[in-house]
């Protein structure tokens, strides 16, 4: 066996938990390995590690983007919830420092956003999008939402965000 197929199956081995926006996350761990499998392999095959690309910004050239397609960022962070079902809908807000200042009655806003999640599948089928994101009152929040969901369903929430985006209320447009 060559040390790319050594490395490739290593690779495979570090796996992202989720994909937020286009970016795969990963723990700490998993990321480690995955970027000492990266610099292996350029190394063994000759190439170079991209460390970013110069973009155009507000004052000239200038890294905007670091060129990395990941992030690392512990799961029980990315993914706090606190939820409430209303009919035939999950609202979840994910804010973290009103989740973490919601068990001492008061948090920092008078509202807090929620998304508003939907399944478009039949029953027993799961089909989530995302159908709004809605303002809660802080009383609300606060009494209401007591469920948490767990680290896989957020995940598959995440992916719904990412697949469908929000669609703007029709507003009226200013004309004279």
């Amino acid at each position: 066996m060559s040390i790319l197929e050594d490395l490739s199956k290593a690779k495979k081995k570090a796996k992202p938990y989720a994909v937020v926006g286009g970016r795969e996350v990963y723990d700490y761990d998993s990321l480690e390995k995955k970027v000492e499998i990266d610099q292996a392999e350029a190394k063994v095959g000759g190439g170079q590690v991209d460390l970013g690309k110069m973009k155009p910004t507000k004052d000239g050239w200038g890294y905007t983007d670091m060129g990395n397609s990941f992030s690392a960022i512990p799961q029980d962070i990315l993914f706090i919830n606190r939820y409430k079902k209303e009919n035939d809908a999950y609202l979840i807000v994910t804010d973290y420092r009103a989740i973490k200042e919601q068990s001492s009655g008061q948090i920092y806003a008078s509202s807090v956003q929620a998304l508003v999640i939907k399944n478009k599948g039949k029953k027993g089928e799961e089909e989530m999008y995302l159908e709004s994101i809605r303002n809660v009152s802080d009383t609300e929040f606060i009494n209401d939402f007591t469920g948490e969901l767990s680290n896989i369903s957020m995940a598959k929430v995440f992916e719904a965000i990412d697949k469908d985006k929000v669609k703007e209320v029709s507003k009226d447009e200013i004309s004279f």
